[in-house]
């Protein structure tokens, strides 16, 4: 799980994105109405999150490596749904090369794998892509030599500090986590910003299965809102 830590960890970063590292990123986003997809989506966590805090937000686009749990079957995308519809891991790299187009979602927003063979060719991806793109990973990824390259086109980080990834565990985070922006096509320099006050949270809130097949539609998607 971290470089500090001696628990195993989860095959593929599968890791349900908290509200307490979502809510760091909310005031930074769009305020008028937009679309994004999420290429590491797991089950769906961020993204709930996402519709609960940021609701002029609509994910029209949402992807998992392959890991824990099990997932829908494919179905098409939907204007106010929740939609996985596709995987991707390192044996086929289809999704990497082929993602949706920026008429299917104008940004991306995503909780990645932290292994740098799959991060890497992501942030490579998502800079050749062009737009818009966050991205939610340990604060010391900016400090690598791999780094350097996407560097020239990141523009802000958010501080997000210590996240905890497991609910009612009496263990913290060993890392510190940042939101960076990638964002090529427009200029400027990169801005560390400050972390907004963010109403008080409990860090231990239970995970509800956004895939909870009590609460999916027939298509295998969920209401975003």
């Amino acid at each position: 799980m971290a470089r500090k830590s001696t628990f195993d960890r989860v095959p593929n970063d599968w890791y349900a994105t908290p509200r307490h590292a979502v809510l760091p990123l909310i005031p930074y986003l769009p305020q008028s109405p937009f679309t994004f997809m999420n290429p590491c989506a797991g089950r769906g966590h961020g993204i709930a999150r996402l519709a609960e805090e940021a609701p002029q937000g609509i994910c029209t686009a949402a992807f998992w490596i392959p890991g824990n749990g099990t997932q829908p079957e494919p179905a098409a995308p939907a204007p106010g749904k929740i939609v996985l519809g596709n995987s991707w891991d390192d044996e086929d790299s289809n999704f990497v090369e082929n993602w949706p187009s920026r008429s299917v979602a104008s940004m991306i927003i995503s909780n990645p794998v932290y292994r740098n063979d799959w991060l890497f060719p992501l942030l490579t991806r998502a800079v050749a892509d062009g737009r818009p793109s966050w991205w939610l990973i340990p604060s010391d990824k900016l400090f690598t030599h791999l780094w350097a390259e996407i560097n020239p086109h990141a523009r802000k980080t958010v501080p997000v500090g210590r996240v905890k990834w497991f609910p009612g565990s009496k263990y913290g985070g060993t890392q510190n986590f940042v939101w960076v922006l990638l964002d090529p096509e427009t200029p400027g320099e990169h801005v560390l910003l400050d972390r907004p006050r963010t109403r008080r949270v409990d860090i231990d809130e239970p995970f509800e299965d956004p895939l909870d097949p009590a609460k999916l539609l027939p298509d295998g998607s969920r209401l975003a809102a």
